[in-house]
């Protein structure tokens, strides 16, 4: 009864119901492991800025610069999440937000060159194996949905000069937001500069290198918006 309880518990935090079909057994098990996040989340949360609040951390994540990461409470890392915090603004997750197994989200490249920082809205999921790169500043508004392998970055390469080795031209930051609602499919990028309004949809595997206003249906390398959520009926694309 009491592993029920949590697990209970947990979804109701989360927003959710527990069906009523579910085995006592997947409930008893599911309860047990998200027992022992929370409390790995209590004890290593002590490092984060601010006030820790109850969230929930698997197996083998990693967090740099915990001082520089906020984090809402009901917030879910995966297991082997990778979180690297030290920046100018830090990294903020939202309520309720979960991060996927293997995704790394980092706010600078070198200690050297802090970058700006990253903030995840409430609700919103990063997909399995997902990349957040935060050195010129990504916002990902609230109840956005990232499919695996989702590439988000805010800084470039300049390459210009073909005597000089690339790696010593620098580079350009130039931040990227995207807005309330959006859906970014499986394998999508999204490059430095970009602003997707609120709303979108963005299918599998498409490269995103423009802006794209609210309520876009966009795919393909570039990306091309076909249509709105309105016009297609809510159809993928």
């Amino acid at each position: 009864m009491t592993v029920n309880l949590l697990g209970n518990a947990y979804l109701h935090l989360r927003g959710r119901e527990l069906p009523a079909d579910v085995p006592a057994k997947v409930v008893a098990g599911f309860a047990l492991r998200k027992g022992i996040e929370a409390a790995r989340g209590l004890v290593l949360g002590a490092r984060y800025a601010g006030a820790s609040t109850l969230h929930f951390r698997g197996r083998r994540v990693t967090v740099t610069g915990a001082a520089f990461l906020r984090v809402g409470k009901g917030v879910c890392l995966g297991d082997d999440v990778r979180v690297e915090a030290f920046s100018r603004n830090g990294i903020e997750l939202g309520d309720n937000v979960t991060v996927g197994r293997g995704a790394t989200i980092a706010a600078s490249g070198v200690i050297a060159n802090p970058g700006t920082g990253v903030v995840i809205g409430a609700g919103t999921a990063v997909g399995m194996y997902n990349t957040v790169w935060g050195q010129g500043g990504v916002v990902i508004g609230r109840d956005c949905l990232l499919g695996p392998n989702v590439v988000i970055v805010s800084e470039n390469h300049v390459y210009s000069d073909e005597d000089m080795p690339i790696r010593f031209q620098g580079e350009q930051r130039l931040p990227v937001a995207v807005g309330d609602d959006c859906w970014l499919g499986a394998g999508v990028v999204v490059v430095a500069g970009v602003t997707i309004g609120d709303g979108s949809v963005v299918g599998a595997g498409s490269v995103v290198t423009g802006d794209l206003p609210p309520g876009s249906v966009a795919v393909g390398s570039p990306a091309r918006i076909v249509g709105s959520r309105r016009e297609t009926g809510g159809k993928t694309a």
